[in-house]
């Protein structure tokens, strides 16, 4: 945690531009993005509280390998064919 921390604080003075960049990204700001990855990522749960969660032991790396293993099966990506997936990245690298 406390190298977190650290890294967070050398992170500041490069926070607006991070911030700018994932708007112009996204189309999103920061809050709504946030906000879309706490319903789809968290089952609505809010960042802080998976942090909180994590932080004082109720949530174990194994709780996260699985919760990862099962929000991956619902993605789209995950269910498509070697083909779809060559569209993609096919697409995102001629760009």
């Amino acid at each position: 945690m406390k190298m977190m921390k650290y890294k967070l604080e050398m992170m500041k003075p490069y926070l607006p531009v991070i911030k700018a960049m994932i708007e112009e990204m996204t189309g999103l700001d920061c809050e709504e993005l946030i906000a879309m990855m706490e319903e789809k990522l968290f089952d609505g749960h809010k960042v802080a509280e998976v942090m909180w969660a994590i932080k004082n032991g109720h949530i174990t790396k194994e709780d996260m390998q699985m919760w990862a293993m099962e929000k991956w099966e619902e993605c789209e990506f995950a269910q498509m064919s070697e083909e779809e997936k060559m569209v993609i990245y096919n697409f995102s690298n001629s760009n």
